[in-house]
């Protein structure tokens, strides 16, 4: 009796005929090839929120992976692989009940002409007896093979079809749960955000400083020579018509 993996291809277990498909996360995809587990705390974000406001009851603000996808998935493969099964099974008693028949009709034929030639061996009728023999297996080897090889490639194929299924859904989930904690931070977690003045006056308010302006120097100091009875003349006080 064949294992489940010889029947129906790698990653399928349990006791044949009673088989059902395990898929494997492809290797590297997770860090270290930790299993997937779908776990909150699988995320890793404790250490990111370390710190934060929420470090205590992070997991609250996120989902576990719902495995539904994933068991749907897996149930249309099964039923699937289980087909192919089937199918392949049904081609080969068909290929082995042909092989039987080709053998039949070649000993029918070999008979009538032993009966024919009266003799009870003949060389010749022999020889081609066994030339049609032969051409009878090979026939049966090479539809076999190439039935086996078909059923094979369809079974790989399907089984990488739902790997990649499974893992697409892992990541999604991956992915959610990262725009969550991206979420978080834009709320400000941390405590020191609560300490900062974020009403910031925008206003643009020049530098003072306690200085006459320099277009109104001038200005300041004929006021000052007029005063003392000068007259102003070319950026300088005039002192001789005083008196």
């Amino acid at each position: 009796m064949p294992t489940c993996s010889e029947a129906f291809g790698e990653g399928y277990v349990g006791d044949y005929p009673n088989c059902t498909y395990q898929p494997q996360s492809p290797a590297g995809t997770y860090a270290e090839d930790v299993p997937f587990t779908g776990t909150i705390d699988s995320l890793g974000y404790g250490k990111e929120l370390a710190g934060s406001t929420i470090e205590d009851d992070w997991q609250k603000y996120f989902d576990p992976y719902d495995p539904k996808g994933q068991e749907l998935l897996e149930s249309a493969w099964d039923l699937k692989g289980k087909q192919l099964g089937e199918t392949w099974g049904l081609k080969r008693q068909q290929l082995g009940a042909g092989a039987r028949a080709g053998y039949g009709k070649i000993g029918k034929a070999a008979s009538r002409g032993y009966q024919q030639s009266n003799l009870a061996f003949s060389g010749t009728i022999s020889e081609m007896e066994r030339k049609k023999r032969g051409e009878v297996t090979e026939a049966y080897k090479r539809s076999f093979g190439l039935g086996q090889t078909a059923y094979e490639q369809a079974m790989e194929a399907g089984a990488l079809q739902l790997e990649s299924g499974i893992f697409g859904l892992e990541t999604d989930w991956e992915k959610d749960q990262r725009a969550t904690l991206n979420m978080l931070y834009l709320r400000g977690i941390w405590p020191e955000d609560g300490e900062e003045d974020t009403n910031w006056n925008t206003t643009y308010e020049p530098f003072q400083e306690n200085i006459v302006p320099a277009d109104n120097e001038e200005l300041a100091r004929k006021s000052s020579c007029e005063a003392r009875g000068g007259r102003w003349h070319q950026n300088s006080c005039d002192m001789s018509d005083r008196g």
